[in-house]
């Protein structure tokens, strides 16, 4: 029973959230009723100038290097640590053995080809 109770009451409090919130509005005065009749302006608004007289919105900017001082040279150069040099090496060696590889396959899949082509070939069926 206690448990239907706060069912029922979670109910209630969920629609009349929803009915609250869907409920029109109540009527709103005017803003120029509540507000003082403004006075007539003794000075003129300023007028639009012609768009050929406005300044570009944005402006690019200059570019130019970031300021160096002339007593350093390249004090921020990363240099790198004798392991990386070394797991460089290795790198560029294991891509050399694997290009020459590479180009191995590569000319022997071409010659396969050749021959392939060659036994498809009539004009040298004499030479089976």
């Amino acid at each position: 029973m206690g448990a239907r109770l706060r069912l029922l009451c979670l109910g209630l409090g969920i629609l009349s959230i929803t009915m609250g919130c869907a409920a029109t509005p109540p009527p709103v005065a005017p803003l120029r009723a509540t507000l003082a009749p403004a006075a007539p302006a003794a000075v003129a608004p300023p007028a639009t100038p012609a768009p050929a007289d406005l300044p570009s919105v944005v402006a690019p900017l200059p570019y130019g290097p970031p300021p160096s001082t002339p007593d350093t040279s390249r004090p921020d150069t990363y240099q790198s640590s004798p392991y990386e040099r070394k797991i460089d090496e290795e790198e560029r060696d294991y891509r050399r053995r694997r290009s020459a590889q590479e180009q191995e396959q590569e000319q022997r899949y071409q010659q396969w080809q050749q021959e392939r082509a060659r036994e498809r070939d009539p004009r040298y069926e004499w030479m089976r």
